[in-house]
């Protein structure tokens, strides 16, 4: 079984559970790395994986509530065209901004005229309940972090 601390290496298919349709995969690229305790993916694909062991493979249904949440229409805005001097906006064009504290943002443009642009800000995968075929290929114990706050020795921060 896979413990906590540990960098993990998974080919996968990522798929929606409801048409089938394929969204995303790994297989015949890179592997995706991740280290387990650190909220780097679905928690419910992590608890998964986390009683599995190198070579086995699993599917993982993720319901929408335990991936990116029910698809929200208050997080689709309508913003005056001159907001987005500068950009050459088309319908499907990603955007990353900032909200009002400061924080990033990430928006796709949706709708499109002489006067308004139309932005979508729910995640792409909002909505959606996913299904996960993967297969556990590597997974390597970490050193464990400094308790001084540090993140590790490969992580270049020097703490």
């Amino acid at each position: 079984m896979i413990t906590n601390n540990t960098l993990v290496s998974i080919e996968f298919e990522l798929k929606n559970n409801t048409t089938k349709e394929t969204i995303d995969s790994n297989k015949g690229q890179d592997l995706l790395q991740f280290t387990t305790g650190r909220n780097e993916i679905i928690p419910k694909l992590e608890s998964k994986i986390r009683t599995m062991n190198v070579g086995e493979a699993a599917t993982v249904v993720v319901e929408k509530s335990e991936a990116y949440g029910e698809y929200d229409e208050a997080a689709v805005e309508v913003h005056p065209l001159e907001k987005f001097d500068g950009i050459e906006l088309e319908i499907g064009l990603p955007l990353v901004g900032h909200d009002e504290n400061g924080n990033q943002v990430h928006a796709k443009v949706i709708g499109l005229d002489d006067k308004e642009v139309k932005v979508d800000m729910n995640h792409p995968l909002a909505g959606i309940d996913l299904l996960f075929d993967f297969k556990v290929v590597d997974a390597i114990i970490q050193p464990e972090v400094e308790k001084s706050g540090g993140c590790g020795p490969s992580c270049g921060c020097k703490h």
